[in-house]
C-alpha cells in the first residue's frame, strides 16, 4: 500500500525444501529499514503539503481516492512499540477498562504496517499482546478526525491522547474505523493495543482452524479531517461528504449507485448539489434536495454508465465513478459483469 519501488526482484524458490509456503520465506526481499528507509524519503518529499497544523498528504495508493477540500493521509510508517513479556501474558487482561497506556515503557521501533509474527505462516509459535504508538500532527480544536485502520488482528484497541476512542474484535483484514472526538490538542498521540492470543472473547472469530492467522497492525492506517460546521440556518450542521460509494451492476451498462456519507448519523435531504461523472468523463450535476439519506445511506437508484465495457478474467476493463458534494470528492471503482 506504500508506493515505493522495491528495486530486488523475488527470487525463484531456493533450498532443500520445494514446499511454496516454505520458499516464500527463503526468497530475497527487502528488510524492514529498506522500506522504512524509502518511505521516509518519500515522506520527506512530498510536494503537497497542508498548513502547517497537519501532517504532510501521503495519500493512499488503493481506492477508494478523495479529492477535493477533505484531507487524508497515511499514518504508515516507524512507530514505536513494546510487548508484554511472556512471564507477564498469562495474567494481562486486554480488555481491562482500567489499563493506562502511560505506563507503557516503548523500547524498539517497527513499521506499520506489518505483523508481529515471528514464524513463518504454518507454525505455532508463541503469541502475545503488542502495543503501537506514533505522534501525529492535526489541530483537533474546531474539527476531529477519523482513523481508519485497513487491518488490524486479532484484537485491538485505541487510545488517542490518553482517551480510549473504541476497539475491534473482529480482525483479519475487516477494515474499520474510529472517530476521534474533537479537542484543544494539535499534536497528538495514538496508541494501539494488538492482541493476536486466541482467545473466544477478545477473537471470537479467530479460534484456531486450518490456516495461519496473522496478527499486528497489517495493513495502512489513514487519518481522514472530518467535516468542518456549516454556517447559517441548514438541514445538517456539517458539511455533507461522501465516505463510501457503491455501484451495483444491474446490466452491462448501468448500475445501482449506493451513497454512504461521512456522517453516518445523518437522516434528511441531501441539501446541497451533487456532482456525478464516469470516467472523468462528463458531469451530471443534481441540484439541493434531489436525495435522501437514512442513518448516512442514501440510494441514489439507477445510472447508465457512458461507453460500457465489460469486465472479464481476460479483459478486466474497469470504470471510476466521481461524487463531489459541499467541495468533497470521492473516486471509486467497479466492474461491468454479470
Amino acid at each position: 500500500y506504500i508506493d515505493v519501488n522495491i528495486s530486488t526482484p523475488f527470487q525463484k524458490p531456493g533450498g532443500q525444501n520445494c514446499k511454496g509456503v516454505i520458499d516464500f520465506w527463503r526468497r530475497k526481499k527487502p528488510s524492514y529499514g529498506e522500506v522504512a528507509k524509502r518511505f521516509t524519503a518519500i515522506t520527506a518529499n512530498t510536494a503537497n503539503k497542508m498548513a502547517q497544523h497537519r501532517e504532510p498528504i501521503v495519500s493512499p495508493a488503493y481506492w477508494p481516492r478523495f479529492k477535493g477540500e477533505r484531507y487524508v493521509t497515511l499514518l504508515d510508517g516507524i512507530w514505536t512499540t513494546a510487548n508484554i513479556s511472556s512471564h507477564d501474558l498469562a495474567t494481562f487482561d486486554s480488555m481491562n477498562p482500567n489499563f493506562d497506556p502511560s505506563t507503557v515503557i516503548f523500547h524498539e521501533d517497527s513499521p506499520v504496517p506489518s505483523t508481529v509474527d515471528t514464524s513463518p505462516p504454518g507454525y505455532m509459535k508463541s503469541r502475545g499482546v503488542f502495543f503501537f504508538q506514533r505522534r501525529f500532527h492535526f489541530d483537533l480544536t474546531s474539527v476531529g478526525a477519523r482513523l481508519q485502520f485497513q487491518a488490524c488482528s486479532f484484537y485491538c484497541r485505541v487510545w488517542v491522547n490518553g482517551r480510549e476512542i473504541g476497539d475491534h474484535r473482529a480482525g483479519g483484514y475487516v477494515a474499520f474505523t474510529l472517530d476521534i472526538p474533537s479537542q484543544a490538542s494539535q499534536d497528538n498521540e495514538i496508541f494501539v493495543l494488538v492482541d493476536n492470543r486466541f482467545n473466544k472473547t477478545t477473537a471470537p472469530v479467530h479460534t484456531g482452524g486450518d490456516f495461519f492467522h496473522y496478527g499486528g497492525i497489517m495493513r495502512s492506517v489513514e487519518l481522514h479531517a472530518l467535516p468542518s460546521p456549516r454556517e447559517g440556518d441548514t438541514g445538517s450542521s456539517q458539511s455533507l461528504w461522501p465516505w463510501r460509494l457503491y455501484a451495483l451492476p444491474d446490466s452491462l451498462e448501468s448500475v445501482n449507485v449506493t451513497l454512504h456519507l461521512t456522517d453516518r448519523t445523518y437522516t434528511g435531504a441531501i441539501d446541497t448539489k451533487l456532482k456525478v461523472s464516469f470516467d472523468e468523463g462528463s458531469v451530471v450535476e443534481y441540484p439541493p434536495n434531489s436525495f435522501s439519506a437514512v442513518d448516512g445511506v442514501a440510494v441514489l437508484g439507477n445510472m447508465k454508465v457512458p461507453n460500457p465495457r465489460v469486465w472479464s478474467t481476460l479483459d478486466p476493463q474497469l470504470h471510476t465513478m466521481t461524487i463531489e458534494m459541499d467541495g468533497a470528492t470521492l473516486v471509486e471503482r467497479f466492474g461491468l459483469r454479470m
